[in-house]
């Protein structure tokens, strides 16, 4: 039984047989998961691709467009712990030990703390014999599906700094592909410091390391990874998803190009409709010697996406280790307030401290 098959079977169940349906899928998981003892992704699937970026990049907008698509299902909290999971595991068979401390390791994650907020998660689930943690991790994500009583043929993930760890995860998802979605550094930076009120500059040093990693990434992977312009999906969605979505071997359907309700919370897209207008705000937002120093360290960068520019350097400018650190305490203080104000004093230094575990 293929695991298309068994998918097959989910979309047939209705609500009054849906736990024989995800017990057919769990049994096939299972029977995959029941190997020498060695890492075998071969059979494992699940997530098919995920989308990259830095944060206020477009990553939310992107998701909400594919999710349009009646093959594909993209959980709509970041999950954030799978790099963890596998640094910590590894390609080992898991022992009943182990399995207790991955799920309490998801238990304890920001993933669990937002997704249950609207939804139940029964981690018992994950808890099976002779597996791996790739076999969990795809269990996980067979079960988030099984929730939403949907059967896509393509399951997604959208974790924006999971840009940080593309070897890895391809190490453990062969098959797996990359959506990396790229944004004017002069925007990205002036939407990260109205949203959280943090530097301007640090978010540029983040930017950069982000995207050096990707691109170094491309360079040993590039038939599973596209990259587009959030500039570009903004314009002209249909084109920008069409690439996507042949990424995906799958083919467009008609209205993926429209959003059908909010996809943010925070900062200017706090709109139902695809702002074609949200871009090259840092012009009129701020200073020349802001727009200057922006330019100076991402220079290469501006170049190789075709942004434009007015510095007359041609070598990114190297980050300044002091003042990053520097730079990061401030960072840091203002998302405990930014949290706080959102969520309550505990709350809030709750979300910080599971953020700060996940990386």
């Amino acid at each position: 039984m293929s695991r298309t098959a068994a998918f097959s079977v989910l979309e047939e169940a209705t609500l009054s047989n849906r736990n024989d349906a995800a017990t057919t899928i769990y049994t096939y998981i299972l029977n995959v998961g029941n190997k020498p003892m060695q890492l075998d992704t071969k059979e494992v699937k699940y997530p098919n691709f995920f989308i990259i970026g830095m944060p206020r990049s477009g990553t939310k907008l992107l998701r909400e467009l594919l999710n349009n698509h009646s093959e594909i299902f993209i959980p709509e909290v970041e999950t954030l712990f799978i790099p963890k999971l596998l640094k910590k595991f590894g390609g080992l068979i898991l022992t009943k030990k182990n399995i207790r401390s991955a799920i309490i390791e998801i238990k304890k994650s920001l993933f669990f703390m937002n997704y249950t907020k609207k939804n139940t998660f029964d981690l018992k689930k994950l808890n099976t014999n002779n597996i791996n943690i790739v076999n969990l991790i795809n269990t996980f994500y067979v079960e988030l599906a099984v929730q939403k009583n949907i059967a896509p043929k393509i399951i997604g993930d959208k974790s924006p700094n999971y840009i940080n760890n593309i070897p890895l995860i391809s190490s453990y998802f062969p098959e797996s592909k990359f959506i990396h979605i790229v944004r004017d550094p002069r925007d990205y930076a002036l939407s990260v410091k109205k949203t959280w009120n943090k530097s301007l500059l640090r978010s540029i040093f983040k930017w950069s390391k982000g995207i050096n990693a990707f691109q170094k990434a491309f360079l040993e992977n590039k038939e599973n990874m596209v990259e587009i312009r959030y500039e570009d999906l903004i314009e002209n969605p249909r084109s920008e998803i069409i690439k996507c979505i042949k990424l995906l071997d799958l083919k467009y359907e008609e209205g993926m190009d429209q959003l059908f309700y909010s996809n943010e919370k925070l900062g200017d897209a706090k709109t139902t409709k695809i702002d074609f207008k949200n871009k090259q705000k840092y012009s009129s937002a701020m200073s020349t010697n802001e727009i200057k120093k922006i330019e100076n360290y991402t220079i290469e960068f501006l170049k190789t996406y075709g942004y434009p520019y007015s510095t007359k350097r041609k070598k990114n400018k190297k980050t300044p280790a002091v003042q990053n650190v520097i730079l990061k305490i401030h960072d840091a203080k203002s998302l405990i307030f930014f949290k706080v104000k959102e969520n309550g004093f505990f709350s809030g230094v709750k979300k910080v401290l599971k953020a700060h575990k996940a990386h």
